[in-house]
């Protein structure tokens, strides 16, 4: 799960796991911000990894200014309960800030 927050407005969206290393979950947000975020989950090693890309229109495309990584794994369900921390992504181009904070949906001890 991840939370949002763009120029006053705040979003929540579910990330499902998967094992398809190019499938993210996709937002186009108010301001020019497009948030994407992924649980991907490695079927060769269980391990479990949060990706989560932040980008801004420009011209005709979105740019790439931010990408963080975390690992998830039946520990995380313990030590991030209150999430992987917040982030907070400066867009030079549009002078505006966005953040964000993601957590693990835990359920019997282990992370989904």
């Amino acid at each position: 799960m991840c939370e949002v927050k763009v120029s006053g407005t705040e979003s929540s969206f579910e990330i499902k796991r998967t094992s398809d290393p190019f499938a993210l979950n996709t937002h186009d947000l108010e301001g020019g911000f497009r948030f994407s975020a992924q649980v991907f989950q490695d079927p060769k090693n269980g391990q479990g990894k949060l990706k989560t890309f932040t980008y801004h229109q420009s011209k005709n495309r979105y740019v790439l200014i931010h990408a963080s990584e975390s690992s998830i794994d039946a520990a995380s369900c313990q030590t991030a309960k209150n999430g992987f921390g917040l982030q907070r992504v400066y867009s030079h181009k549009f002078e505006r800030e966005l953040s964000f904070s993601c957590k693990a949906v835990c359920v019997t001890g282990t992370s989904q």
